[in-house]
C-alpha cells in the first residue's frame, strides 16, 4: 500500500503551569478530526474527504534537566463506513457493502530544548520520531454474487522538526502554538498547532487545540485536521 494516507501527525502540546512549573505532566484527550485522502493500494486507486476520525490519545512529558525535556505519545483513531472512494485500474467503482473502515494509530518519541525564556513568554525546539501505521478493510462482491473481505495495512516511520511558542496570559492559562516539519517514508509536509491551556486544580487542568496537516509524496496526499479535547495531569 503507498502509505500517503496515513499520517498522523500531532503535536507537542503545553500548559502553562505543566511547562512553566516543573514540565511534568500527563495528558489525556479525545480527538475528531477531518482528513482528506488520495493515493493508490494494492491496485486500488482511493479517496475521500471524511469527517468522522474519532479517538484516544494519552502523552507523557518529563523534564530531564532545569532546560531539557523529554516527550511521548501514543494515539488511536477510527472510523466506521468512511464512504471512501474506490476505483480500479479502468476508473470504475469498486462496490462496497458497508463503506469502508479505517483504523489508524501512531506513536512518537521525542527531545525538546527550551531556549528562550522571558516572564510570560517561552520559545522552544522539539525534535520527534514518528511511528504510524493505517488498517482498511471493505468488502466486495465477486463475479458469484458472493461477499470477499479485502484488507489493507501500512506502516510508515520517520522524523518530525517543530518550533513553538508558549504565552501565559496568566499564572493560570496559556496559549501557545507550534510550526514543524514532518518526513516519513513516503509523504512530507508542514504541520501547524494552536491551542489554549487553563489550570483549574492545582494538579492539573483542561486544553483545546486544533492542529492542521498538509502533506504529499508518491502521487497522492494527505490533509489532517483534527480537534483535540482533554485534561492534564501535572507529575511531581
Amino acid at each position: 500500500m503507498r502509505p500517503v494516507q496515513l499520517l498522523a501527525v500531532s503535536a507537542l502540546l503545553l500548559s502553562a503551569n505543566a511547562y512553566a512549573a516543573s514540565f511534568d505532566s500527563l495528558d489525556l484527550y479525545y480527538s475528531s478530526a477531518d482528513i482528506e485522502l488520495q493515493g493508490r493500494s494494492g491496485g486500488v486507486d482511493y479517496s475521500g474527504d471524511l469527517d468522522s476520525l474519532d479517538g484516544f490519545g494519552v502523552k507523557f512529558r518529563g523534564s530531564i534537566a532545569e532546560d531539557f525535556f523529554f516527550s511521548g505519545e501514543y494515539q488511536g483513531s477510527e472510523v466506521q463506513r468512511s464512504g471512501l472512494t474506490l476505483r480500479d485500474n479502468t476508473g470504475a467503482a469498486i462496490a462496497t457493502n458497508d463503506g469502508v473502515e479505517l483504523d489508524y494509530t501512531e506513536w512518537r518519541l521525542g527531545v525538546g530544548l527550551p531556549f528562550y525564556r522571558e516572564r510570560s513568554l517561552t520559545l522552544f525546539g522539539l525534535l520527534e520520531y514518528v511511528n504510524t501505521e493505517l488498517k482498511g478493510s471493505y468488502d466486495t462482491t465477486d463475479g458469484n454474487g458472493a461477499v470477499v473481505s479485502n484488507r489493507l495495512r501500512a506502516k510508515q516511520d520517520g522524523v518530525a522538526a517543530h518550533g513553538g511558542v508558549l504565552f501565559n496570559p496568566t499564572a493560570a492559562w496559556s496559549v501557545y502554538g507550534q510550526v514543524g516539519y514532518l518526513k516519513l517514508d513516503d509523504v512530507d509536509g508542514i504541520e501547524y498547532l494552536a491551542g489554549t491551556a487553563l489550570q483549574v486544580h492545582r494538579y492539573g487542568g483542561l486544553f483545546a487545540e486544533y492542529r492542521s496537516s498538509d502533506l504529499e509524496g508518491g502521487g497522492g496526499e494527505v490533509k489532517l485536521m483534527p480537534w483535540r479535547f482533554g485534561v492534564y495531569l501535572l507529575v511531581q
